[in-house]
């Protein structure tokens, strides 16, 4: 009896980690992808990355006597903010992951080709701005108005932006 509780108490048990998204949908961003997992053990560390066409990831052969011990888990991914937890390893575990909101809604651009940057008007996502100086244009557009594209329209003339952007990403005016 003892050498079967024993065995059984050994086998490896799959852990699955479902992600769900905790911030507003917006579906005009693409979706979570890109997210990896690491699980870390006493003695070793498992990885996993969650297909593109699923939000779930899974551990194979993990030891059974880890279930219901504490465990580190890491998440990261493309678009959102990394996730660094510890936690009651259950067979079965959903997480709460959130977008970053910065990726596509942190707008930093140069407008260069005009005269008068104080006198110049930027208008993107609903908002009106004045660039620096220097020409740099910065604006925060909440979760629910991102986009991967921006209209701009600057002194009445428009050009696309394309997200992520920064700095050094220059909209040309002739």
């Amino acid at each position: 009896g003892a050498l079967g509780a024993t065995w059984h108490y050994s086998q490896p048990v799959p852990v699955t980690v479902a992600v769900q998204e905790t911030t507003p949908h917006n579906a005009s961003l693409p979706p979570l992808q890109g997210i990896a997992g690491t699980l870390y053990l006493r003695n070793e560390v498992k990885t996993d990355t969650i297909p593109l066409t699923e939000k779930m990831l899974t551990f194979h052969n993990i030891p059974k006597h880890y279930i219901g011990k504490h465990v580190r888990l890491e998440l990261k991914g493309t678009y959102c903010l990394p996730l660094d937890t510890t936690l009651v390893l259950q067979p079965a575990l959903t997480l709460p992951l959130q977008r970053d909101t910065s990726i596509f809604g942190a707008v930093h651009f140069r407008v260069r080709g005009i005269s008068e940057p104080e006198k110049t008007t930027v208008h993107i996502a609903g908002q009106t701005l004045h660039p620096q100086p220097d020409g740099l244009v910065e604006a925060i557009i909440p979760i629910e108005a991102q986009r991967t594209t921006y209209l701009v329209e600057v002194n009445g003339k428009t050009d696309t932006l394309y997200m992520p952007c920064g700095e050094d990403d220059i909209l040309w005016l002739r």
